[in-house]
């Protein structure tokens, strides 16, 4: 069987993939952002 504990994430964990997910929109909207300030 498998164990429960295997689901439930490490919230420092979630938080590290979280932050790159948003690190990495961020640097593509400015990315995207910044021809369009011309």
């Amino acid at each position: 069987m498998q164990t429960n504990h295997r689901r439930i994430h490490d919230p420092r964990q979630l938080t590290a993939v979280f932050n790159r997910y948003q690190l990495k929109m961020n640097y593509e909207n400015s990315k995207h952002q910044k021809p369009n300030l011309k």
